[in-house]
């Protein structure tokens, strides 16, 4: 799944992302893993930093020069590939994304069922002990 996901997405490094926010003039810069209830692994990274007041701005990119009509008409065949394969891959991934986040919450809910019949328990056992 990561092999598709690299190929229509840019996935930098912690060490990508804090040298940008470093560059951009940040200073006490942290970040942190986060998921969802569930989905046991992480699947986004949470960053920030600070930047004081009158920091310096880094230099900003020069503008790309436009593209002529040619070359946009002779990148067609390019785009719609790509978009195709995307689609493609989405048609494979997307199920399987399903399925994954399905499962984990059967083993959420399975948990969940879990403590609640322990607590029960031990609310029966502490309540015949009063008797």
């Amino acid at each position: 799944m990561r092999f598709f996901a690299n190929i229509f997405n840019r996935f930098p490094t912690e060490k990508q992302y804090v040298s940008w926010f470093v560059d951009a003039g940040f200073t006490d810069v942290h970040f942190q893993y986060i998921s969802n209830t569930w989905n046991s692994e992480s699947y986004a990274l949470a960053i920030s930093g600070t930047k004081e007041v009158g920091a310096p701005q880094p230099e900003r990119a020069t503008p790309l020069a436009p593209v002529g009509p040619l070359r946009k008409l002779l990148s067609l065949p390019l785009t719609l590939a790509r978009f195709g394969l995307g689609m493609g891959a989405f048609a494979l991934i997307g199920p399987l994304q399903i399925l994954i986040a399905a499962r984990g919450m059967r083993k959420l809910e399975l948990a969940h069922q879990e403590e609640v019949r322990k607590a029960h328990d031990a609310h029966r056992r502490s309540s015949t002990q009063e008797l």
